[in-house]
């Protein structure tokens, strides 16, 4: 099944099985058993979470960054100010991006996605200083994490904790009720970092990291979204 992408933009959305942690106590044990288990093709059991998950997949002219990240879950104080990415910002944004990542995005990127109407990108400040940064599709119902980075010199301070709480406040705020997104398979911090925060694995994609050949696991956090005010409970 395919659906179509938002206008103007070349990207499939592509339906993936749903897998649930439900009854697994070690999360990050089991997120390695469903990452084999898909690499196996062997089938995951969907029926104690609903319906299957669909995902937005970014074009490869725009590969989706997420190598940029070490944090130590007992840090929590840094909470940095956040303001939307302006294209004044982008000459601090790109000296991150391209000490962080071997394939960075360009400044046309980061211009393209500051116009899409469906891209939300936010600096995060802290004494004036861009300490991290964060890019997110938000499509119907679901936001996908495109790019997140912290300073190289910050890392392990709480940042990206902080950005991703960010990221999930956004979330109810736009009423979107799952956050997805890709992240190397021997990236070992960024998973740990990602399932510390409730992310599951959902989906496997072989060598989508062609730079330094890696493969992606898919990953996703469900949000509880309130109901908006004035909204009935009744039908």
């Amino acid at each position: 099944m395919v659906c179509t992408g938002p206008p103007g933009v070349g990207a499939s959305r592509k339906v993936l099985g749903l897998c649930s942690a439900r009854g697994h106590g070690d999360i990050e044990g089991w997120d390695y058993l469903v990452e084999e288990r898909i690499c196996r093709g062997e089938p995951i059991d969907t029926t104690s979470s609903g319906p299957s998950i669909l995902t937005w997949r970014r074009t490869a002219s725009s590969p989706v960054n997420h190598y940029c990240f070490r944090d130590n879950s007992m840090k929590t104080k840094s909470r940095p100010e956040s303001f939307p990415m302006q294209p004044s910002d982008l000459d601090e944004v790109l000296a991150i991006e391209r000490s962080c990542f071997s394939t960075p995005w360009t400044r046309k990127m980061f211009l393209q996605e500051i116009g899409n109407s469906f891209s939300c990108l936010v600096v995060f400040r802290e004494n004036a200083r861009i300490v991290g940064y964060v890019c997110f599709w938000g499509v119907v119902d679901e936001a996908h994490l495109l790019n997140i980075a912290v300073h190289p010199e910050l890392r392990g301070e709480g940042y990206g904790r902080a950005i991703l709480d960010h990221l999930e406040k956004a979330c109810r705020e736009q009423s979107l009720q799952k956050i997805v997104l890709e992240v190397g398979r021997r990236n070992t911090k960024a998973r740990r970092l990602y399932n510390q925060n409730g992310f599951i694995t959902i989906g496997f994609r072989k060598r989508y990291y062609t730079d330094i050949d890696d493969d992606a696991l898919v990953m996703e956090k469900r949000i509880e979204v309130p109901p908006r005010a004035g909204a009935s409970s009744e039908r």
